[in-house]
């Protein structure tokens, strides 16, 4: 689908041989683009519209173009030029320029990119302006006169090609302050050495940066080979039309006639101008689209024309083809003034009035057009969407109709686009129909022929992802291979592929090709669209929550924020409580916590739970819209001590690599929560660290954001060390790095390496979930949410006990409506015996969980009574002796055990103790 302006120009009898010439002589208020321009930069920020116009001489103010501060920077082209010399003029008339300077008008080639050539400075110099000059730099050289602000000048900017070099092109301006001036000297020259261009094919006006931007109004811009073409004030007489891409009409009986919006526009020394065509059998005119006519008759009182109006188009017969048109604008004594000739493409209609998909998606933008076909894809598999295909292509039809896969359906809607993928969007005013079901088959294809496949529904044999690990992750893109040609397929949350294993080695992927900008994707409509695929994974623990201590962290994405993060903030708690239900953590480490009274409705609707947050937040101070973090905690095991933020009187950091106000997110400290827990009886005290740690950054502070977090995190471990070294620590959060690597590219080694790399104090249980492949954030490959614990836990940590939780799988649209992070879940089987720090007569069972061997920490010459009993109080062995005959009995008996939970009783003289015991 096109959606390119075709101009039909016409002059009038006086010779005319310039390159490009605009007079901007438009009503105000139009968008610059509208009429031939293109924009290259700005992202339609503060778009280019057509003002009032400058006089000078024999111009009047019929239209100009106002630009003011930052935005939409746009482009025209013209024939290619790459010798001799060429001319660019425009009037110019400057409000205001800043002390720095900015360009504002500029050439280049005809395939624009960045490479500008010819750039025109303007800047403030006491209480007028210098006009300025370069060739491809951002340093011009500037004019010695000054000029007056609000006063119109005719710019001249001189473009000599020498092609010897690369750099020798010469590039300078001149001014005209008057209409009847003659000068040409020019006023500056761009500085030498500068590169060339190989061609110049366009003509761009530019807003500049908004801190540096002047206001002007330019106008009556010329481009020629010549001198005397840009700079004589004479007006020229010429018409432009502005017609659509293609012009079509439908052989058949049609739903509608198609209309198509044509705008003229000039100048001419008649005072009324008439349009119409020889060929009134095919076309006929319209102002308002309700009455029609053989012609159109158009005034102006001054000679300026812009008339916007419309066409209806027949076809002449029941050919498919094309049919030669003539236009004519002529005089009201019948002189012809312009002919133009184009083409309409004529397309047969099928006998319902239907249009083949493929012919459909040739049309322009808004057409109105019935297509028929089968269902390949539903709303019920895709957001909102669903495909249909006929014998020709296929197409997505926008919107919910519940239909189903397979159903047979006429559809009449309107041509649109989305991320310049073709869409029919519903016409309501006329029925949608529904006729049989039937099974649709998917065509084999090779992935090197997915454009001519788009909106298919195909099979594409051999495909081998190129990520294997982990599982499929909603909403997200999986990068593949297939014949040495790479592909991406979407994976969508409704199709309950997510979650699932990815298929290993290469395997068949059935689904449709869709399309996101110029990128065709391969989007499987359910898990049986994918050979191989694996199985949801299940918790590998068989340990009920009963016996053991759990901690979770998860990042809530802004949560409860009205305007950041998901739209639906009731139904984000809705669904933050049936994960955290569904995980039943002791405690919740939670991040991005921004309101906080929806924070209270979390607590109070998970029932026997606490909570908490931090007042250390982002930025500083406490505003509504702050992220900070909390713990949610379980009544019946966790008893709070105290909650307090870290290094809040840290001083200044010599060397900080930015201002130390932006310390740990400019205020977002690390957050101690001490607590007691009690666990089956064994009561331990833990400080619990919940971080949000600087999230990265793209650009120039990419850099800078990790030199930052990587001193945070240095300072953070220090003080642990030194002031909780025998302490029980579980650092849990949002660390915004992996810690096998880092996420940001162009730096080595994780800002976590402190701990990371002092495994004798610290071990990350989450790092053997980044060296699995696992992605804790949806939509990148790492997990920057992780889990570290002190030695002190080090023999309560329950082994292969932390797991990323994946509940998309019960909510569709997750990371939408929920958020973007996954929660991650620790597992602790707590002992009331410390480890390294008792005394070395202590007893130590160990390692827990085990495999069946069995080690008891103890005085060699000490006899012991043991006891080994089911989670149910069933006994399974009774042995007494040393420890040498302990530890063998009770290991064989451990290695021929189901996995699962056992209680393990010692009896020492007069002291007794026991123990969970984990088989794994």
């Amino acid at each position: 689908m096109k959606n390119l302006l075709l101009f039909l120009l016409f002059t009038g009898p006086s010779a005319f041989s310039q390159f490009f010439s605009e007079s901007f002589s438009y009503p105000s208020g139009q968008s610059v683009t509208g009429f031939g321009w293109t924009e290259h930069s700005g992202g339609g920020s503060n778009p280019l519209q057509t003002g009032e116009g400058l006089s000078f001489g024999a111009f009047a103010n019929d239209g100009g173009i106002l630009m003011n501060g930052g935005g939409q920077d746009v482009h025209h082209t013209f024939s290619p030029q790459n010798k001799g010399v060429v001319y660019a003029s425009f009037l110019v008339n400057v409000q205001s320029a800043s002390d720095d300077g900015e360009y504002f008008f500029h050439l280049g080639p005809e395939s624009l990119g960045t490479n500008f050539r010819g750039r025109v400075f303007v800047k403030s110099s006491g209480d007028g302006m210098q006009f300025g000059v370069s060739k491809s730099s951002n340093s011009p050289n500037y004019s010695a006169q000054v000029y007056d602000l609000n006063k119109t000048y005719q710019l001249i900017l001189k473009y000599t090609f020498f092609n010897t070099s690369g750099t020798d092109d010469e590039v300078e301006i001149f001014v005209h302050a008057e209409p009847t001036s003659t000068e040409t000297i020019s006023i500056a020259k761009a500085a030498d050495g500068e590169n060339d261009t190989s061609d110049l094919g366009s003509v761009a006006l530019r807003q500049g940066s908004s801190s540096k931007a002047a206001t002007l109004m330019i106008d009556e811009i010329r481009v020629a080979g010549t001198w005397t073409e840009v700079t004589e004030l004479k007006k020229e007489e010429k018409i432009e039309l502005v017609f659509p891409p293609s012009l079509y009409s439908f052989s058949g009986e049609a739903e509608k006639e198609s209309v198509f919006e044509l705008a003229l526009s000039g100048y001419s020394s008649e005072s009324s101008l008439f349009f119409w065509s020889p060929s009134t059998d095919v076309v006929k005119f319209s102002i308002d689209k309700e009455d029609w006519f053989d012609q159109l008759h158009f005034k102006s009182e001054d000679g300026n024309y812009f008339e916007t109006f419309y066409i209806q188009t027949f076809p002449v017969d029941t050919a498919v083809g094309s049919d030669q048109v003539d236009f004519v604008v002529d005089n009201q004594n019948g002189e012809e003034f312009a002919r133009f000739q184009t083409l309409i493409k004529i397309y047969k209609l099928r006998s319902n009035g239907s249009l083949p998909v493929l012919s459909a998606k040739e049309l322009l933008p808004n057409a109105q057009v019935k297509v028929a076909g089968r269902v390949t894809a539903s709303a019920n598999e895709f957001p909102g969407f669903n495909y249909l295909q006929d014998e020709t292509s296929g197409i997505r039809l926008q919107g919910d109709y519940s239909f189903q896969i397979g159903d047979s359906v006429a559809f009449y809607g309107l041509l649109s686009e989305v991320y310049e993928e073709p869409i029919l969007v519903w016409d309501s005013t006329n029925t949608i129909e529904l006729y049989d079901r039937k099974v649709v088959q998917p065509m084999d294809i090779s992935w090197q022929n997915a454009e001519q496949n788009q909106g298919r529904l195909v099979t594409v044999r051999e495909l081998e992802l190129n990520d294997q690990d982990f599982v499929f992750l909603p909403n997200t893109n999986e990068n593949f291979r297939q014949d040495g040609i790479s592909g991406t397929a979407r994976i969508w949350s409704k199709t309950n592929i997510d979650g699932h294993m990815k298929p290993q080695g290469s395997n068949a992927f059935t689904g449709i090709i869709g399309q996101f900008r110029s990128q065709y994707q391969l989007y499987p409509r359910m898990k049986d669209d994918i050979e191989s695929v694996g199985e949801i994974p299940s918790d590998p623990l068989n340990i009920s929550k009963e016996y053991t201590f759990d901690l979770a962290t998860w990042n809530l994405e802004w949560f409860g924020s009205p305007s950041n993060g998901p739209e639906d903030d009731e139904l984000q708690l809705q669904n933050a409580i049936k994960v955290m239900q569904e995980i039943d953590a002791d405690i919740y480490v939670l991040e991005e916590i921004t309101d906080l009274n929806k924070f209270s409705s979390l607590v109070s609707f998970l029932g026997e739970y606490s909570g908490e947050c931090s007042p250390a937040v982002s930025g500083g101070g406490e505003p509504d819209q702050a992220q900070r973090v909390c713990f949610v905690y379980k009544n019946k095991t966790v008893s709070r001590l105290e909650l307090k933020p870290l290094l809040r009187n840290v001083p200044p950091i010599s060397g900080y690599p930015d201002t130390f106000e932006r310390f740990w997110a400019s205020g977002r400290l690390p957050a101690l929560f001490e607590c007691e827990v009690d666990i089956d009886g064994v009561k331990r005290r833990l400080h619990i660290i919940g971080i949000h740690a600087r999230a990265n950054r793209s650009g120039d502070e990419k850099d800078l954001v990790y030199d930052m977090r990587k001193i945070d995190i240095e300072v953070l471990k220090d003080s642990l060390d030194e002031y909780y070294s025998n302490a029980s620590v579980i650092i849990a959060g949002d660390y915004n790095d992996d810690v096998d690597e880092t996420v940001v590219s162009g730096q080595s080694g994780s800002t976590y390496q402190p701990f990371v790399n002092d495994e004798s104090q610290w071990k990350v249980l989450t790092a053997e979930l980044s060296k699995a492949g696992h992605k804790s954030y949806i939509g990148y490959n790492d997990v920057i949410d992780h889990i570290t614990i002190s030695n002190e836990l080090f023999s309560d940590y329950i082994q292969d006990g932390t797991i990323l939780q994946l509940p998309f799988v019960g909510i569709e649209e997750y990371p939408d409506n929920t958020s973007d992070h996954l929660p991650v879940l620790s597992r602790f089987m707590l002992n009331d015996v410390l480890t390294p720090v008792e005394k070395e007569d202590s007893l130590i069972i160990y390692p827990n969980p085990t495999t069946g061997g069995l080690r008891i920490r103890m005085s060699p010459n000490q006899k012991v009574n043991a006891w080994l009993s089911d989670s149910k109080g069933t006994s399974l062995l009774f042995v007494n002796g040393f420890q040498s005959e302990i530890e063998k009995k009770l290991s064989r008996k451990m290695e021929k055990l189901n996995a699962g939970q056992y209680v393990l009783q010692l009896l020492i003289g007069n002291s007794a103790k026991s123990y969970k015991i984990v088989k794994q």
